[in-house]
Parts: structure tokens; sequence; C-alpha cells
């Protein structure tokens, strides 16, 4: 399976040459016919951006947002229609408009650079787990997984932008599929007056996706997820702060619940991270919150007689991205089939562990020796949940080896270092010839805390 990715800034300024790919030739304007042809990908996502509506005269007389970014999209369909005779390949293509910055003929376009970086990551984040998802009965695990991102066309920051955005997410679907492979194109540049004979398009990178995540901030209120922009007026920065949504106590707390999940799978412990799984749908609503808002804050005016200014008033944060992340993560636990546990089966956990991190020896290996450990003890679980303390003493009293005390706080480095299973932290129990696990109560806060703490 391929997929392939494009910057386009201004098609309209490409002029047409021959480009030469795999020992192939192609005349046009753009690098998408050729690529297309020879690598028959099975999805195209074309990245522009919404300045492209300074194409169309029309738009200086729009009077919201939403306008600007379908004349856009509009314009980038219709050259490739009428410029490039590529028309068969819409029903394949997805054009993300996102959000740019910069003086045009008949726009003025003022906002946070950074807002291309996190629309982007958002419309990247919704593409993956769409596609992922829908077709999880036709994709499997070991499947061989291309992502092809041209870098030829696009302008200063897109192309490093959109490189950078796609390999974080792919590099969170790494921890899912076992051959995720990126291969970067870029053509020869075609400079000023130089007319040359064709421009070869060249594999400038071509790697395995190796599975990884980052946690992008450690700030746990929602309250500065969108932020005025400095580039308005001190008498509207007011206005806005007094009349922009806030974010609601249980907002807060889904956000939180995200960091707890992230910090889990971040650090590789199976338990947590299946208990803290969040509800998938409050993390879709609050993202939508946060990317609503920000357009909701998008202005519009004539400035002299024929611009118009379009003014970006919020800008969005970090928690937005870590949100987008956390909903990676959850779209691979239902592609799993894996819910929220508050106990879950032992054999269950250890082959949670093993899909998730069967790409890190260690930290695997580390969870499947405790897990193993709990299944040696087996005649001690007996009823209902006990502390694994109690379990390990009773052990410990048979082989007659010295006993442990029961603690009034988690070790912090034993919480780690045992993946997670310290013996304080979890509770255990045995049903019908099955052990399940839980995360004690009494330092369900504390776990959280040392979790938070972590990112």
């Amino acid at each position: 399976m391929k997929i392939y990715i494009a910057t386009w800034g201004n098609p309209f300024a490409w002029k047409e040459t021959q480009y030469r790919y795999r020992n192939e030739m192609f005349k046009s304007c753009s690098t998408l016919g050729i690529i297309d042809k020879i690598e028959n990908p099975d999805r195209i996502i074309i990245i522009s951006l919404d300045s492209i509506a300074d194409q169309d005269p029309n738009c200086i007389n729009c009077k919201e947002y939403n306008p600007i970014v379908e004349i856009a999209k509009n314009k980038i369909q219709e050259y490739i229609i009428n410029n490039l005779k590529l028309d068969y390949l819409l029903n394949k293509m997805d054009i993300i408009i996102s959000l740019s910055v910069g003086e045009f003929q008949r726009l003025s376009v003022v906002g946070q650079s950074t807002d291309f970086y996190f629309h982007t990551f958002h419309s990247l984040s919704k593409f993956f787990i769409e596609y992922f998802l829908t077709n999880k009965n036709k994709i499997k695990i070991s499947d061989n997984i291309e992502i092809i991102i041209d870098i030829s066309h696009g302008i200063n920051f897109m192309p490093v932008i959109c490189y950078s955005v796609t390999r974080m997410i792919l590099n969170i679907w790494g921890f899912l599929f076992n051959n995720l492979r990126i291969r970067v194109l870029n053509s020869d540049p075609f400079i000023g007056q130089a007319n040359p004979e064709y421009l070869n398009i060249n594999v400038i990178e071509e790697t395995r996706i190796v599975p990884r995540i980052y946690i992008s901030s450690n700030d746990f209120s929602l309250s500065t997820s969108l932020l005025v922009s400095p580039f308005i007026e001190d008498s509207l920065k007011k206005e806005i702060v007094k009349r922009k949504n806030e974010f609601t106590l249980e907002e807060n707390n889904t956000y939180r619940e995200a960091l707890i999940f992230l910090s889990a799978f971040y650090n590789k412990l199976p338990l947590h991270t299946a208990v803290y799984l969040p509800d998938k749908q409050k993390i879709v609503e609050l993202i939508n919150k946060i990317i609503n808002e920000h357009l909701k804050y998008v202005t519009l005016e004539i400035k002299g007689e024929q611009k118009l200014k379009v003014q970006r008033s919020l800008f969005i944060n970090y928690h937005f991205e870590n949100l987008l992340k956390a909903l990676t993560v959850i779209s691979i636990f239902e592609y799993l089939g894996v819910k929220n546990f508050d106990e879950i089966e032992l054999d269950e956990l250890k082959k949670l562990n093993q899909q998730l991190f069967k790409n890190f020896s260690v930290e695997k290996n580390r969870a499947e020796v405790e897990i193993e450990e709990i299944k040696q003890k087996e005649k001690y679980i007996i009823g209902n949940f006990r502390e694994y303390i109690n379990i390990e003493n009773e052990f410990r009293k048979q082989l007659r080896l010295n006993t442990l005390q029961f603690a009034n706080t988690i070790d912090r480095r034993n919480f780690f270092a045992h993946a997670g299973f310290e013996y304080n932290s979890i509770k255990i129990k045995k049903v019908g010839g099955k052990i399940f696990l839980k995360v004690n109560e009494i330092f369900k806060k504390e776990i959280e805390n040392i979790l938070l703490s972590s990112l």
C-alpha cells in the first residue's frame, strides 16, 4: 500500500519542464503526474494554503473564512483538471487547505506561523486514523506500507513542516504496523533563467519508520491551549479574552486523562496503558472545540480598495498536538479491539504488551518477567482482589524468605523498574481459573501524579 503526500505552494507560478523519475520522462508543470504513473499510490494528499484563494478575484468579496478555504480548494482542483490534465486522480485524492501568513495581491493574511504546523498535524492525523480504521480489514499489521513525501513544490516552511508532522504521526503508527516505510522525493531545483533539459526527481531519504512518541508539553491546564495573537490591537485582545469560551473542569480532566494515558504508553506500562485508556469521543470533542474556537476568531475586512485582510486572532498551543497524539494511540487500541479496562485479564495483558511494545525488547521483556512472576504465584491468588504485596508475602513465607512491609506510598523507582507492577500499587484476583489485575484504588491518585510528573 502506498500513500503519496505533496506540498504545493502556488502552482499557477510553475513552469512546464521535463521530469525524469525511475528512467522515465514526463513533461509537466508538476511532479504529480509522473510519480502517480510510476508509483500508482492508493491515496494522494495535496497540502496547500488558503492564500491560493488570492488567484480568484472574487476572494475579496468573502464575508466569512470558510468560503476562502473553498475557493482555494477549487483553485487547486481546477489546476489539476485544466493545467495538469489529471482529473482522473481526484477520486483518490484529498486536498488539505492549511493556514498561511503573508501579503498577496488580493489577500493580506495575519496570524501565527505555527498555525500551519498545528492545522496540518490535525488534518493528517485525521486522515491516517480514518484511512487505517476504515481499511482495517484490508490492511494487515504485517503489510508493507509506504508513505511517499514529495517536497519538490511548496514554499519555504511547508516542506519541512509537512515532513516533520508526517514523520511524527507515522512514528506513532509504527507501534502497530511492522513494515511502515517513508520515502522522501525532491526534484532538482529550477531557478531563474535556467533551462535544463530535464529535472531529476531524487530519492533523498528512504527509511523504515521506528515506533516513537514525544509528549509536547507538561502543562496540565487547557487555559493556555488557545492564546490571543500578539499581532492584534490591544482593545481587540481584551474583547476576545472576554468572549472566548473557557474550558470546563470536565474538559480539563479529559486532557489530564489524556496525558496520564500518554505517559503510561510512553513509559511502556501495559497495565496502566489499558486502565487509563481515555474515552475516544471525549478526546474528539475536545479537539473539535479547540479547532472550532480557533477558526471562530478569524475576521475578514477590506483593506484599502482591492485587498482583503484575513486575521486569525487566536493561535493554537501544544495541548492540541498532545490530544491528537492521544487520539492516534487510542485509534491503535481500537484497531486491535482493545477497550478501557478497570481490570484486565493477565493473558490479555501479556498479549497487549507483545502487540504494542514488540520493538522495545528491554521494556517488553521487563513486563513479561513481571507477568510470569505473577503466574508463578497462582496458587496463592484466591478469590476477590487483594494487594499484590500480600500475595507476594504468602509466596515468600512458603519459601522461608523475608517478607515485605506494606508501604504508605509508592516507590517511584520500583514503579518504573517493574513496569508498573509494583507490589503495593496493584491488586490481583482469580475468577474461573483466570487471573485479573487492577490498580490499587488507595494509590490511584499517587500513581497518576507519578505518571504526570514523568512527562
